[in-house]
């Protein structure tokens, strides 16, 4: 926490008389990069590039001479308006197109683009002139030939007169050259048109001679079903994936672009950028104080009603305000009715009994952990001890007769604030999994009746979240002994049953499966992959040998289920839907990814053109999915697999990208610990680290 934002917290109102914070004078180097200044990160000050924006692979920016000053509107316009993110030197096709002069030719060039800018500051004015930049005018122009006012906030205790030595030679506005570096550093610099011309190349499989099986595999993965545009990557209705600032109002959603981990400049691209994450933090207290206030009477009758029935202190009321209006929005990842919201399926649940209190308390801390870990991390753990003791004790005692949906629902709550909690990796594997085996429990006891009553809404959400969260554990626990074999007809039926409706009146009827939408069956198809790869590779039993390969053609062939037409037809609504039918395909390659790994698990080579086409189609697939999207959620581990089986660094730049987005969106630590086994498998360059347990079981999906 700076000075500024702890000064102005409601645990700390001790401010200057002036309204500012105190703050220590500081002697800081402004040799820096501007990049790593403004990620507030230590830096090595080499040029042209410096290590820390080498080793992230981001664009390293300076001033072209001396020291310049980052000013506060400067900072501001950066956070706004430049992907940090070095695209520039990293789009290397896996195969050489036709040398030509055009676009493709210079797209493999692996020449580093470095980023200068050379302004110069009127003290008179304080105005920023830009004399030139090699930067995309779309980053620099706005930034740069701007008014700004203010010193750099690293540095405002420097003399005015240091500030007059520096102006002295660029104390007149400098006109821009009518030629900048612009032009030639634009070649390698990947628009959304080389992007389109690209995945265009790998869509004609004429252009990739050698591929093995050609015209099977590319009629199959290209060809499927084009003339629908809603399978193809190519055809983009979403616009592209660098998420825009959200309103100030908009707080549920703004948690998706606040950048909060708790780690060193070590842990790749994930930074704590406190002043974000303060940010956010200042605008959930004032939108909580808003929500008690005494001016509103259904407010304070809301409150007061709480604070009756459970005795709730100031600060449980926080944590419940927080896990109601943040914590379950984040995680519901589906365009769904309203009856099947997460929130109105588990808010009602908080009545049933005093334990689904505790675990939504646990929830609104693990939430707040994300941006303030050192006042909420210890308090998110005792909560969550307390309340898995609880339901322990509860279930074997007598009281009750272990089928209850409450019961249920704290199990299923537990098991995602393990997957959004900061600990060791195989403890939170082991704790997720013993929760989702006291669900399993619960599911065996309810099934009958859900097969014969039908589906209530709450009964839906809660498989369904066990679903997804029980097949994508399946790569990554260590234990399975007390959950269901994906291959068997409890497996099956469970799988049938998702695809009831429980509602009709509905644009689609996947709107009737709040987590995993349409993707039911790609799902099914992720969990007896992730069995298969628990299995002693190479596979030498011909029954799972058989099996596997049946499966790698339903991966294959999988298409997502076709929209209405009024849907297709409606720009609006084809927009909200067309993402999810998107996931169903990224899983299904995903899937074929690693099933190719375990049928050919000795003579299986990575940077086979087949294998590095699936993953440029999924690649693709996936920038159409909008950063930000609470669909990620359910794609971690679609990332883990295609992130280990890319070898391309843009591929990999983009995995990063969206595992970051990831994170920030449902303020989850799992998308860091699967970039950490990333860079490994990178680092050493070997996918059979995917199935190694030590490795695997460190991940949280």
């Amino acid at each position: 926490m700076t000075a500024t934002t702890a000064a102005q917290s409601p645990d700390n109102p001790t401010k200057h008389d002036s309204g500012h914070a105190l703050r220590p004078k500081r002697n800081r180097s402004r040799a820096g990069c501007f990049t790593c200044r403004l990620r507030r990160k230590k830096c090595d000050e080499v040029h042209p590039k410096c290590g820390t924006c080498t080793k992230h692979v981001l664009k390293c920016i300076w001033p072209r001479k001396g020291q310049g000053r980052l000013t506060k509107e400067m900072r501001e316009k950066m956070k706004r308006e430049v992907d940090l993110y070095d695209e520039s030197s990293l789009l290397v096709p896996i195969t050489s197109p036709p040398v030509s002069e055009g676009p493709a030719s210079r797209r493999g060039s692996r020449t580093q683009a470095q980023h200068f800018v050379n302004y110069a500051i009127d003290h008179a004015s304080k105005a920023l002139v830009l004399h030139s930049t090699d930067l995309p005018m779309n980053d620099a122009s706005q930034i740069f030939n701007s008014q700004s006012s203010g010193e750099d906030e690293e540095d405002l205790e420097a003399s005015e007169t240091e500030s007059h030595t520096e102006g002295s030679e660029t104390a007149q506005p400098v006109a821009e050259p009518t030629e900048t570096p612009l032009e030639q550093s634009h070649a390698l610099i990947p628009t959304r048109r080389d992007r389109e011309e690209w995945a265009s190349f790998l869509d004609s499989p004429g252009n990739l001679p050698g591929t093995p099986q050609t015209g099977f595999f590319w009629e199959k993965l290209f060809d499927m079903n084009f003339t629908e545009p809603i399978v193809s990557p190519n055809f983009s209705i979403i616009s592209p994936v660098c998420a825009s600032p959200l309103p100030d109002g908009d707080l549920v959603a703004a948690a998706s672009i606040m950048s909060a981990v708790h780690t060193e400049d070590d842990l790749n691209a994930y930074g704590l950028d406190e002043e974000q994450t303060e940010k956010f933090y200042g605008k959930l207290m004032e939108k909580f104080v808003d929500w008690t206030s005494t001016n509103n009477q259904t407010k304070r009758t809301s409150v007061a009603k709480l604070m009756s029935q459970y005795q709730f202190t100031q600060q449980d009321l926080l944590l419940y305000y927080t896990c109601v209006y943040y914590f379950l929005p984040a995680v519901g990842p589906q365009q769904t009715l309203p009856q099947l919201t997460t929130t109105e399926t588990f808010v009602p649940l908080l009545t049933q009994h005093p334990i689904v209190k505790d675990v939504f308390l646990c929830c609104g801390a693990t939430f707040l952990a994300w941006c303030q870990p050192q006042k909420y991390s210890q308090l998110a753990e005792r909560l969550y001890q307390s309340s898995k003791s609880r339901l322990q004790k509860e279930l074997a005692s007598n009281r009750i007769r272990g089928d209850e949906t409450w019961a249920f629902a704290c199990f299923q709550l537990l098991c995602l604030t393990n997957k959004l909690h900061n600990g060791e990796g195989i403890s939170m594997v082991d704790r997720c999994v013993d929760n989702l085996a006291h669900s399993f429990n619960i599911i065996k006891r309810k099934y009958q009746t859900i097969k014969e009553r039908g589906s209530t809404p709450t009964d839906r959400m809660l498989i369904e979240s066990f679903m997804y969260n029980y097949t994508v554990s399946l790569l990554v626990a260590r234990d399975l002994s007390k959950l269901p074999n994906p291959f068997s007809d409890m497996f099956a039926n469970l799988t049938t049953l998702l695809k009831s409706p429980i509602f009709n009146d509905c644009d689609v009827e996947w709107m009737n499966n709040p987590v995993l939408g349409p993707s039911v069956d790609a799902f099914g198809m992720l969990a007896k992959v992730s069995f298969l790869s628990r299995m002693p590779l190479p596979l030498t039993s011909p029954h799972w040998t058989d099996e596997a390969q049946k499966l790698l053609q339903d991966c294959l062939y999988y298409t997502p289920p076709q929209l209405p037409e009024e849907v297709r037809n409606d720009e609006r609504k084809y927009e909200v839907y067309r993402p999810g039918l998107l996931s169903g395909s990224i899983i299904s390659k995903a899937c074929y990814l690693l099933l190719s790994k375990i049928i050919r698990y000795d003579d299986f080579d990575v940077r086979n053109l087949e294998i590095q086409g699936v993953v440029k189609y999924s690649i693709q697939s996936l920038r159409d999915i909008e950063k930000g999207n609470p669909l990620l959620c359910i794609l971690l581990w679609s990332l883990l697999i295609i992130g280990a089986f890319s070898v391309d660094p843009e591929d990999r730049l983009v995995i990063k990208e969206y595992l970051k987005s990831t994170s920030e969106t449902i303020h989850s630590y799992g998308a860091l610990k699967i970039d950490n086994l990333l860079e490994l498998i990178w680092d050493r360059d070997d996918i059979n680290l995917l199935f190694v347990r030590e490795n695997i079981s460190q991940v949280i999906i």
